[in-house]
């Protein structure tokens, strides 16, 4: 067998020479800046990259997990026939035998995974909605998003959704608001529990926005009524009789005997 490849660093390796020696490939490389050698790989790579912008696009998901998507998108292209392959799939010519495609779900669909934390409550719930990132290799599970903890878990108990998808928007696009603070908007009325507060963004504007004569002269106006006010409420205020303090009850003090604990008895000390 012989592999025709181009001249990058990925297949360039020692590893990779080494993987190809010790299985009996033969590598051909190609010239430099002569893609044309190697057409079948480069329209292989285009037909990728066109199923891989169709599986993100079909069911919305971010360009972030591309990489899930390129695998997904190689998964199913091995399994689907091609015109190299006379009545047989790429899968078929390698291990001789016919592929399933009972397991394969839709890309970026809704799934209902299984929770596996032990010491469930009654009322918990027994499963979390997840994204379906596609088969996980060498396992008969999947590959699954938690759009929450931005972490992929493997499970094989999921129920999909195949016709619907994730809302990205509300964790993309989206704020991120701690649970615990408080958010309020202007105009926004809120039950304070004393009666609802208007919040409104015109008090702010009206005490900056102004001319500077008219804002001293209520300055000064608003300083002589607080001195008047000040005035007639000292004055009444003196003319109060002052029972508040007279109206609070002596202090009871108790009668109890009280004696010092016998194990003090034991200790001396000198005081110099």
């Amino acid at each position: 067998m012989t592999l025709r490849t181009g001249r990058g660093g990925e297949f360039t390796s020692r590893e990779f020479n080494n993987f190809c020696e010790s299985n009996g490939i033969k590598r051909h490389l190609t010239a430099p800046y002569t893609p044309q050698q190697n057409g079948v790989v480069k329209r292989r790579n285009q037909t990728l990259m066109e199923m891989t912008r169709s599986i993100l696009k079909a069911m919305k998901v971010p360009n972030f997990p591309w990489g899930e998507a390129v695998c997904h998108a190689t998964y199913i292209i091995n399994r689907v026939p091609t015109r190299a392959l006379e009545n047989m799939t790429p899968y078929e010519s390698l291990r001789k035998k016919k592929p399933s495609l009972d397991h394969i779900r839709v890309f970026g669909c809704l799934a209902y995974a299984k929770i596996e934390t032990t010491h469930l409550k009654k009322l918990d719930d027994r499963s979390q909605t997840l994204v379906h990132l596609g088969i996980e290799p060498g396992t008969k599970a999947y590959r699954l998003y938690n759009p929450s903890t931005r972490k992929v878990i493997v499970s094989r108990d999921v129920v999909f959704d195949e016709k619907t998808s994730w809302s990205w928007e509300r964790t993309t696009n989206g704020p991120r608001r701690d649970p615990c603070m408080f958010h309020m908007r202007w105009g926004e009325v809120i039950d304070v529990g004393e009666g609802p507060v208007v919040v409104n963004e015109n008090q702010n504007q009206d005490h900056d926005h102004g001319e500077t004569g008219s804002d001293n002269e209520d300055f000064d106006d608003d300083n002589d009524q607080d001195n008047n006010n000040n005035t007639e409420e000292g004055d009444i205020g003196n003319n109060e009789p002052h029972h508040q303090a007279n109206n609070q009850p002596p202090l009871r003090r108790s009668t109890r005997e009280t004696h010092q604990p016998r194990y003090l008895e034991d200790y001396f000390s000198k005081l110099r």
